[in-house]
Parts: structure tokens; C-alpha cells; sequence
């Protein structure tokens, strides 16, 4: 079957920035995660589109729209482009797709146009190769090939439309209001009321300010369900075959407190993170080796857990890479009743068992999502294949040795290569964990225990990596078009998990033998013959800060709005979250 798709609508009034940009890509990374496809419509940026009317009507555009239409559509463009560019620097796969690539058809006024046809199969294709897409909404082609517009606030028209070809499980426009009111938010007067559910014929009497009356129309005559919210948050309004109802407001949740161990490439990545987002986060500190050197726009900095618990964060991110003081720090969190995120695969492969064991005692969550692949969800499609049963996985599970063998095949030393990994971010001063496998194995072991249980043995078969690494055949695999790539393998046996990892040669048309760069790919086999995979940026800052902000969201929602209460036991976020698509 299918991975199920999302079509997500972000609007200009909240594509601001940087800042809203980041964001949006956590928006999308939590569908991604869940095993869902994302198409996502983009407005142009905050403003682009009021500044490029002003200068085709300095040019008399008004009166030639064949030529104001063409300079309006570059702002939906340069916003495909920047989203593109912070998903995939954010680890995630994503492509840029054209309004004419994928046939969306209109016709009509050139400045109002209406759309007709589209091309579904076109985001079929795609899909295989990237579980993000990214269309600019408002455009369209029509008969002649030319570029149309879809009327002021098109970007509405073109989600719905998407969505209804595509079959979309959801379609999620985006605002800058958390939802559809009984009258326009942004007007003085009395406290306008928000739906949590309207009918289409509502939705049609109050669309024209936060929706576009011909979106309004095309749902109400296709009866196509959709839902209004603001970025960032959970609750909005669903539009579809319901009865009116309004919603009971809560008082704003306070921001979510978050503390890091370690301020390094990972925990200064989700800093910036959180920086971003003020009111739905706040940092309560950061744990370094030396609070009293100087840096810039750093939290409160603290010695020991110990300070930083007194701080009442509500998460710890544990980013310390390295097995002590990182244990005791993170079991001292788990008793005190703090969920802890922790990317340190060293440390949960060694104690994941025991400290997993005592946050199910104290009633929060150890999340180690982080730890295997970076942004690339690994533990989250294993957790969710192991509820059917796994009898098979095998991945290339280190970006860092995917970036090293593909500078050895284009010619590049190896320790020259290593050198170009770090200055890339992609590898420690000392990458020994990388280059002997140890960092591969580690990861191979916490897919493993996902998969079977922390109980099943582990009977190893194991190479040395890229320690004698040998260069000519590497440079020989890849002029006969091959790749060079650090497997690992695991298999379910009678006498338990039997582990295998080495150098292997690939066809480049595998989906292992696809990585590039510094990819990260998983395959796993389920016990009714699914095959599903996995592909993208498994090392880095971003990546890996990625891949803790989505822990972050998950447990901002466990959390609740009142905070109040630690929720009830729970396993790591992702643990029951849908498969991701059969190849």
C-alpha cells in the first residue's frame, strides 16, 4: 500500500523568515517522520508579492497581465526554492516541483484564472524519490503554456485542488490565525469566536479574508474536507460535513522548557532551534565543561545536571557524545521526573536498556529518535515495522563514511577525505568511531533492539571499516559505476539476531547504493514480505538538531498545555507511528 499524503499550505503571512522557516520544516518533518508523504504549497515570502505588484504597476501592468502574472509567480518561486533549500539542510529529501511539470492547467482571466486539470501520477514519481515536495500555489499554466494566476490567495486553491487529485489524507492550510472565526480576528470590535468544526456552506459565507472564496467553492462542490490552523500548533478549524461547532478556548500554554548537556554541534543546532520559536520554547540552560568562557547569546550555562534541574526544565537534550558524565547526568534527570531526548548512540548502546527501564519508573520518556540517522527516521519506521513483525534490516547507517568513500572514488586520499569531512561538520577531530565502524555498529545494535526487544542476542560478523581501507578498488567500483558503502545487516533467527557489517559494492540503482554525499539509508523487511525504506542526511548539525526538534514537538504535545502534570508512561516517541511506503 501507499504512504498516506499530506498536502500542507504555508502562507506568506507566515513564511516571514529564517525563523519561519525553520519552522515550517519541522511542520513538515513531523508528518515525514510519521511515514507520510508531504506536498507542501507555498505562498511567496511576507510581502514579496505587494512589492512586485508595486513595481509592475510602475510598468503599467495592469494593463498587459500576460506580463504582470509571470513577475508575480517569481515570488511563489524564490519561496520553493528556500524551502527546499532548509529541508534538505535540515536532512530531509526534498524536490522543487513547477506548476508545468506536473500539468496544472487553468484558464481564465491570466490574473484570476481557474484550474482544471493536474497531474497526479507526476507527484507519484516524485514521491519515490523524496517524501517532500514543494509546489508554488497561486500558478498555473494555461492552454498556451503561459503563466496564470489563480486569484488573490490562490495558494488556498491549489492545496485543495492538489489534494483532491492526490487523495490526500489531509489538507492543512496554513495561517497566520490559529483558525476560521465567526468574524474577521484582525478587525476591532467584540471577541471574535473560533470553530473548531464548520460545515462547507459556513466555511463559503466567511471565506474571503483568512480563505479565498473559489477554495471555499471548489471544497464545498468536491466535497473536500480541509482544515485551518496556525503554524506550529494542533488545533484549528476542520472544514468538511460537520455541524458548526465553536471551540473552548484554553489559556496559552506556557513555552516548554528545555535544558541541553552539552553546547557543541548538536546542542548549539537545537539552541538556534529554540531561539526561534519563543513562544513555544524556552531554554532553562545548558550544561558545558566551562560556564565561565564567554559566548555569544548563550543560555544560562551550569557545571552539573544538578544546577540545571533546579531550573524546572520540563526536556533535557543530552548531546554530550560521550558515556560519562552523560549517564549520570541523564539518569539523574529520569528520577527527577524529566524527559530526556539524547542523540548519544554511544551511551544507548551501552545503558539504553537500564536508563529506557528507569524512565518507564518515574513516568517519562527516554527518546533517542536522534541517535540513528539523524533527520533520516530510522528508529521511528523500525519501531513501527516491529508491531507487524521484522524479519530483516539492513542499512548504510554513518553519512560520515558515505561522504569519505564518495571524495576516495572521485580520487581524494582517505585521510585527506576525513579532513574534508570535518571541515564539512560531518566528523569529530578524532573520527576513529566513524572510520572503524564502531559509530555504524552502535546504530546497527539500537535498530536491532527496536526491532526484537533488548532481549534478543547478538551474534556478530564484523570488518574494520574504513580503517585499511583499500582505495583502488573503491576508485574501481565507481568507474564501473558502483558505489562503495559501510553496510550493516541484521537478520531474526532461532538462535536470535545474527549482525553482520563491512565494506559492500552496490549498484548504484539499490536503494542503499542511492546514498550520496553524506546519505543514510534503512530497509527493512517485515514478516508479511513489505519491503520499506528510508533515505536522506544522516550526519551533520542540522540533521541531527532536526531530528531532536521533532522528539521536541512530540513531547511538547505529551506535556499538554498545562504542564502541570507529568503524562503517564510512555515509550519513545515514534514508537507507534504508521509505516513509511513499501518500495
Amino acid at each position: 500500500m501507499s504512504a498516506p499524503i499530506v498536502v500542507l499550505k504555508l502562507g506568506g503571512s507566515v513564511l516571514t523568515g529564517e525563523d519561519a522557516l525553520a519552522t515550517a520544516v519541522h511542520e513538515v518533518y513531523r508528518h515525514v517522520r510519521q511515514g507520510r508523504r508531504v506536498l507542501a504549497v507555498v505562498s511567496a515570502m511576507s510581502g514579496a508579492t505587494d512589492a512586485l505588484l508595486q513595481r509592475g504597476r510602475a510598468l503599467d501592468g495592469e494593463d498587459a497581465p500576460h506580463g504582470l502574472a509571470p513577475l508575480l509567480a517569481t515570488g511563489e518561486a524564490q519561496a520553493t526554492a528556500l524551502l527546499v533549500l532548509a529541508l534538505e539542510r535540515a536532512g530531509i529529501p526534498a524536490r522543487a516541483m513547477e506548476p508545468h511539470s506536473v500539468g496544472l492547467r487553468a484558464d481564465g482571466p491570466p490574473m484570476d484564472a481557474t484550474p482544471y486539470t493536474i497531474d497526479a501520477d507526476a507527484f507519484r514519481r516524485a514521491f519515490e524519490f523524496a517524501p517532500a515536495l514543494v509546489l508554488p500555489g497561486f500558478v498555473a499554466r494555461d492552454a498556451e503554456g503561459s503563466r496564470v494566476l489563480l486569484g488573490r490567495g490562490g495558494s488556498d486553491l491549489t492545496a485543495l485542488f492538489s489534494a483532491t487529485a492526490l487523495g490526500a489524507e489531509r489538507c492543512v492550510l496554513v495561517k497566520d490565525v490559529d483558525g476560521m472565526y465567526d468574524r474577521d480576528p484582525h478587525t476591532p470590535g467584540p471577541a471574535p469566536r473560533r470553530y473548531s468544526h464548520v460545515g462547507w456552506h459556513t466555511a463559503l459565507s466567511l471565506s474571503g479574508v483568512i480563505l479565498q472564496e473559489k477554495a471555499a467553492r471548489f471544497a464545498l462542490d468536491h466535497r473536500r474536507p480541509f482544515e485551518v490552523m496556525a503554524l506550529g500548533r494542533r488545533d484549528g478549524t476542520a472544514i468538511g460535513d460537520f455541524e458548526d461547532r465553536f471551540a473552548q478556548e484554553h489559556a496559552p500554554p506556557r513555552p516548554l522548557r528545555v535544558g541541553l548537556l552539552g553546547l557543541g554541534t548538536v546542542g548549539g543546532g537545537v539552541l538556534r532551534r529554540l531561539a526561534g520559536a519563543p513562544t513555544r520554547f524556552a531554554c532553562a540552560g545548558a550544561v558545558v565543561r566551562d560556564p565561565a568562557r564567554p559566548r555569544d547569546d548563550a543560555p544560562p550555562l551550569y557545571a552539573d545536571v544538578r544546577e540545571l534541574l533546579a531550573q524546572r526544565p520540563d526536556v533535557i537534550v543530552e548531546a554530550l557524545g560521550e558515556l560519562e558524565p552523560a549517564r549520570t547526568w541523564v539518569a539523574q534527570a529520569l528520577e527527577a521526573g524529566v524527559h530526556v531526548i539524547s542523540a548519544n548512540k554511544s551511551l544507548l548502546a551501552e545503558h539504553g536498556p537500564e536508563l529506557a527501564a528507569l524512565a518507564h519508573a518515574h513516568g517519562v520518556t527516554l527518546a533517542d529518535s536522534p541517535a540513528v540517522g539523524g533527520a533520516v527516521p530510522c528508529m521511528e519506521l523500525t519501531r513501527a515495522s516491529a508491531a507487524l513483525g521484522v524479519t530483516h534490516l539492513e542499512g548504510v547507517l554513518n553519512g560520515t563514511t558515505t561522504f569519505v568513500l564518495d571524495r576516495v572514488a572521485e580520487g581524494d586520499d582517505l585521510a585527506h577525505a576525513v579532513n574534508l569531512a570535518r571541515q564539512a561538520g560531518l566528523a569529530e577531530a578524532d573520527a576513529t568511531l566513524d572510520l572503524d565502524g564502531t559509530d555504524a555498529a552502535q546504530k546497527l545494535m539500537l535498530l536491532a533492539r527496536a526491532a526484537w526487544g533488548v532481549d534478543v542476542p547478538l551474534e556478530w560478523t564484523r570488518s574494520g571499516g574504513l580503517t585499511d581501507l583499500d582505495e583502488a578498488w573503491v576508485r574501481t567500483e565507481a568507474g564501473q559505476g558502483r558505489r562503495v558503502r559501510l553496510v550493516g545487516r541484521a537478520q531474526l533467527d532461532q538462535r536470535g539476531a545474527r549482525l553482520a557489517l563491512g565494506l559492500e559494492s552496490l549498484d548504484p540503482d539499490d536503494g542503499m547504493g542511492r546514498t550520496r554525499k553524506s546519505q543514510c539509508a534503512l530497509r527493512i523487511l517485515r514478516s508479511d514480505g513489505t519491503l520499506v525504506s528510508t533515505i536522506g542526511r544522516g550526519a551533520g548539525r542540522w540533521p541531527t538538531a532536526e531530528a531532536v526538534m521533532g522528539d521536541v514537538l512530540l513531547l511538547e504535545d505529551l506535556c499538554g498545555t498545562a504542564h502541570e502534570q507529568r503524562p503517564q508512561p510512555t515509550s519513545a516517541p515514534g514508537a507507534e507511528t504508521p509505516p513509511t511506503e513499501p518500495s
